[in-house]
């Protein structure tokens, strides 16, 4: 007797263009633009994937939520985890980064790498939302700005 028929995993992919799995590089901001490169995967609501930094090897799990266009995510080095909530648009992932203990946070801005990215600087082949386009204290205010339109609602 033969077994269950195996799950179609093309069923699960994920088709809204906006999160494409695969390569995806761009920056996080911490004093500095500070690259980053990773692959990405996303399937049925849940966004997983492992990469490096100069901070070192990482995994990433969390969610994306094609009708609000938002992927929230925790990057994870092993002994410290990072927290990142943002944005699919303009064909990228932007948003604010903050690390778990709360004492730091910045920007970030991601994209696929089968789809190139628009705009990039010549320091680190990225691009920034203008708003974050300053020092650490931009990025601040950045976050600030993004608080309310990244909180799900009824939340406080």
């Amino acid at each position: 007797m033969p077994g269950p028929a195996p799950a179609d995993s093309s069923a699960l992919a994920e088709r809204d263009p906006r999160f494409p799995s695969g390569a995806w590089s761009g920056f996080f901001q911490q004093r500095t633009d500070r690259p980053t490169a990773q692959d990405m995967h996303f399937r049925g609501g849940r966004l997983t994937g492992a990469g490096a930094d100069d901070c070192g090897r990482f995994t990433l799990s969390g969610t994306y939520d094609t009708a609000r266009g938002v992927a929230e995510w925790s990057k994870s080095y092993g002994r410290y985890s990072v927290q990142y909530r943002g944005f699919a648009e303009d064909g990228s992932l932007w948003g604010v980064w903050t690390l778990a203990s709360g004492v730091d946070r910045g920007g970030f801005r991601l994209w696929p790498e089968k789809q190139g990215r628009r705009g990039v600087s010549s320091r680190t082949g990225a691009t920034r939302p203008a708003v974050v386009a300053g020092d650490v204290d931009a990025a601040d205010a950045f976050a600030e700005s993004l608080r309310e339109r990244l909180e799900p609602a009824g939340k406080p």
